[in-house]
């Protein structure tokens, strides 16, 4: 007997099932329940019963239950964030005042990054212990960035008159003796730039 992998539950039912509309629906309802499903595995992630969460809730079994069964857009936001706070988790929404570009939102999450290693920063305050660890932590963000843009970069077709990518990450070793272990270089190839 040959198995087949699928990448999702809607790929596999497409491939067993002759109906499209059979895929479609399940596709459908998935995504009408893609926050509730958070939330449950939340939950379960907590090792919290729906039994424990309601009495921190000060509700019914039958309430907490009736959030994870239901749909995304039968939750009110009140419950939302007590359900969350309930299970030590923190609710944060972000509204932009049209349909956002992917350059939009990445630039969103960038500066809410530089906000919070600012307030990380700040935190220091003259202690150099904490100072230290801190800029520990800032040299493996740099370091983690630089990954995900060679992760990223390494996605883009390259230049058809040159062969070489757009843009290129490499990441090398320094000698063991030096005081860094990596060290990042991004070069850019192709970039319009005048004079």
């Amino acid at each position: 007997m040959m198995t087949q992998a699928h990448a999702s539950l809607v790929d596999a039912v497409r491939g067993i099932s002759s109906s499209g509309s059979v895929a479609r629906n399940l596709a459908e309802n998935l995504e009408s329940k893609a926050l509730v499903h958070k939330l449950f595995g939340l939950r379960c992630s907590k090792g919290v019963t729906q039994t424990e969460l309601a009495k921190r809730l000060e509700c019914s079994q039958s309430r907490i239950s009736k959030i994870e069964n239901g749909e995304d857009d039968d939750i009110r936001l009140g419950d939302l964030r007590v359900y969350l706070t309930a299970l030590g988790a923190e609710l944060n929404i972000t509204v932009f005042a049209k349909k956002p570009t992917a350059v939009e939102k990445i630039k969103h999450h960038v500066f809410a990054v530089k906000k919070s290693l600012d307030d990380l920063a700040a935190l220091a305050n003259g202690d150099q212990s904490l100072a230290k660890s801190i800029g520990g932590f800032f040299g493996e963000c740099f370091f983690n960035m630089v990954r995900v843009l060679q992760h990223s970069s390494s996605k883009l077709p390259v230049s058809p008159e040159s062969g070489a990518p757009f843009f290129d990450v490499t990441v090398e070793m320094l000698d063991e003796d030096d005081d860094c272990a990596e060290v990042a270089h991004a070069i850019e190839h192709d970039c319009a730039t005048t004079s």
